[in-house]
């Protein structure tokens, strides 16, 4: 009796660690090599779609841990807390250059009170990936930072040691970045110089008509990015001052930044903007010298400037803004300074007199002389992206509805792709409504001028001659029906960016163009002699390809070499 009451008690629990265990070895199989035993060494992470998914695979197995499979009671928690740890130890030993593993770690041992284990998993992974921003200033910093609070001491020397080694970091990765940036220009360089002879001179028998582009340099976009996170780095650290410990330790830290021969335009313009919005004497005028300041290290940057501009205009500070715009708008060229002219366009068209808009607006059409016209007389028109001009006059609000009512449509058709491209006016630029959506292509509308298609019901078998081996099968009795049961037709997966380009072609239907005879182009390949200097062969010319029986609605093809006038006269043919 006691041990039939035993079973009967454990018997839901057994039940259900049969399937929980069906799940486990699932999931389980899916992580592959890293957990079934061997030695299993985690590398650097290359963010392939390998690896992207081995990364969803184990998010879905914690996921599936902390959910509680087994069922636990609140008796015992303590169990579930043990086990959900050990999944996420695991993670972290196989995907240890992951930061999004450790910061998950660390939210779970933070959700379920364990602070002495979540600070452990944040040391840890700062550890192993040193120049991690999630680990660093946005976690590991900030829970000192509460730490330090509770103290209620004042004593945030901790963090600062946390963002100078962070920053020490950042630093040394892009002084090596810069090196390789450099040899690659050398190298660029030494490729695009004019040959010489042994004598040091020119030489111009290999010097080609035009010059040839120079190799692309891999580091400069990624140098570039790495600039802009060096910058971020260091205004989360001027964050983190101001809000701890005042404006003045915010003004010391900036000035450390200003003097890293790495920090971008980013870091003066969040100073800039950080005087302007928590000093209430007199943030204006510090933002405004941060401003000027940075024009002599960032002046020819266009992003820059207009950053600078956009703030002048924002504190209306018109007369400053008007100095700056006339001062460096001759600096760049047109394409990159376009931005900058329609900012001001924008100051012009709203809050100044009629002469002075014209006045730019004829600026603005001796620069851009291509634009339309239409389009800068709609810019003056314009006010926080209500384009009256585009959407009535120029029927974008028609189209809009009708792509809008075609969804239907054009979703349950198969013979228009999924996905389309936006519908560009003539007037495009800020503050101008540019693009409309598009539910998916336009349909095809069938032009009057082109030949019609072939009719849908007939055969392939009518556009070929038949033969007589075809004639003997056509009299023939047709063989006896296969009981085979007939194969089930696999769908084919096409990738990722095939599958789009398939999308994007028109329907087979739309093609109108001409047929070639493949049998006859063949021949034709196969007995075309290609000329040499050596061996001069001529051949008399090939034997007309037989004539194929004309299609209906298209003219007879003709893709044979022009004779001439006297083509009735025999001449040989010359290749």
């Amino acid at each position: 009796m006691t041990a039939k009451k035993i079973i009967t008690d454990l018997s839901p629990a057994h039940m259900q660690a049969r399937t929980v265990l069906r799940q486990l070895n699932n999931h389980l199989q899916a992580l592959g090599n890293s957990t079934t035993g061997g030695i299993f060494l985690p590398g650097p992470p290359t963010f392939s779609g390998q690896e992207r998914h081995l990364i969803g695979r184990w998010k879905a197995y914690l996921k599936w841990e902390g959910g509680n499979p087994l069922e636990l009671e609140d008796k015992d928690r303590a169990t579930l807390v043990a086990r959900v740890g050990h999944a996420y130890r695991k993670a972290v030993i196989c995907l240890r250059y992951y930061p999004e593993i450790w910061f998950m770690a660390f939210t779970w041992c933070t959700s379920v009170g364990q602070t002495a284990e979540a600070q452990s998993f944040l040391r840890s992974g700062l550890e192993a990936n040193p120049d991690s921003f999630v680990l660093t200033y946005a976690e590991y910093a900030e829970l000192l930072e509460k730490a330090e609070l509770k103290k209620d001491q004042r004593d945030f020397s901790a963090v600062h040691a946390v963002y100078e080694r962070f920053i020490a970091s950042l630093r040394q990765n892009l002084a090596r970045l810069t090196e390789l940036d450099a040899e690659a220009d050398i190298a660029a360089n030494k490729t695009s110089e004019e040959p010489k002879d042994q004598n040091g001179i020119l030489d111009n028998t290999s010097k080609s008509t035009t010059a040839p582009p120079p190799p692309y340099n891999p580091y400069k976009p990624e140098l570039a990015d790495r600039n802009r996170q060096f910058s971020s780095a260091w205004i989360n650290y001027m964050r983190f001052a101001r809000r701890s410990q005042g404006q003045t330790t915010c003004r010391d830290t900036f000035s450390k930044a200003r003097k890293d021969m790495y920090i971008g335009w980013e870091a003066y313009e969040a100073a800039a903007l950080m005087e302007y919005r928590c000093n209430a004497e007199d943030g204006r005028l510090v933002a405004s010298r941060i401003f000027e300041s940075g024009m002599k290290k960032f002046g020819t940057d266009a992003s820059y400037v207009l950053a600078h501009l956009s703030f002048l205009l924002t504190v209306n500070d018109e007369n400053n803004a008007r100095a700056l715009f006339e001062r460096v708008i001759g600096t760049f060229l047109p394409a990159d300074a376009k931005p900058i002219w329609e900012c001001w366009s924008r100051s012009q068209y709203q809050y100044d007199d009629l002469e002075a808009v014209l006045e730019i607006q004829r600026r603005m059409t001796e620069t851009y002389p291509n634009d339309a016209p239409i389009k800068r007389f709609a810019q003056r028109h314009t006010y926080n992206l209500i384009d009256a001009i585009a959407d009535h006059d120029l029927g974008f609000e028609k189209t809009r509805k009708t792509a809008t009512a075609n969804l239907g449509t054009y979703a349950s058709n198969p013979s228009y792709p999924a996905g389309g491209g936006p519908l560009v006016a003539s007037h495009g630029q800020a503050g101008v409504k540019t693009s409309v959506d598009t539910p998916g292509p336009a349909p095809i509308i069938p032009n009057p001028n082109k030949r019609p298609p072939p009719p849908s019901d007939r055969k392939p078998t009518d556009y070929k001659r038949a033969r007589p081996e075809d004639r003997e099968r056509r009299r023939s009795p047709p063989p006896p029906a296969r009981l085979d049961p007939p194969k089930e037709k696999k769908p084919v997966v096409l990738p990722t960016m095939l599958n789009w380009f398939v999308t994007q072609l028109p329907p087979r239907e739309t093609f109108d163009g001409p047929v070639f005879n493949t049998d006859n182009l063949m021949s034709t390949l196969r007995t075309t002699v290609i000329p040499s200097s050596k061996n001069r062969v001529r051949l008399p010319p090939p034997a007309p390809p037989p004539s194929t029986s004309a299609v209906p609605g298209r003219p007879p093809l003709d893709y044979g070499p022009h004779q001439g006038p006297q083509s009735g006269f025999p001449r040989e043919r010359r290749y």
